[in-house]
C-alpha cells in the first residue's frame, strides 16, 4: 500500500509496519543498467499502524505552524485534524 496524505508525503505499509515518507523532489542517478532514476524519499518513521504515522505527520504539520497566539494554534491544529480525517478514514 502506498498513500499520498498531501504535496509529497506518504504512507506506505507491508505486512509487518507503517512508514511515513516524504518526496525529496531529487531522483536518484540511474542504477547500472537502467535508464532513469527512482524518486528520493525521506523517511520521517517506522509505525505499528496508521495511526501512528497519521500522528506523526500531525506533530510535523502543527510544529510548522506560523500560530502566533493559542486561539490561532488550536484552530490550526483542529484544521490538520479534520483533514487527516478526510484522508484516512480511522
Amino acid at each position: 500500500m502506498k498513500v499520498l496524505i498531501e504535496g509529497g508525503f506518504y504512507i506506505e505499509s507491508d505486512d509487518r509496519e507503517f512508514v511515513l515518507k516524504e518526496y525529496t523532489g531529487a531522483i536518484s542517478k540511474p542504477a547500472k543498467g537502467e535508464t532513469e532514476g527512482k524518486p528520493v524519499f525521506k523517511t520521517h518513521g517506522y509505525f505499528h499502524d496508521v495511526q501512528g504515522a497519521a500522528q506523526k505527520f500531525l506533530k510535523m504539520r502543527i510544529s510548522s505552524s506560523q500560530a502566533t497566539n493559542l486561539r490561532e494554534l488550536i484552530a490550526d491544529v483542529e484544521s490538520i485534524r479534520d483533514f487527516i480525517r478526510s484522508r484516512i478514514d480511522f
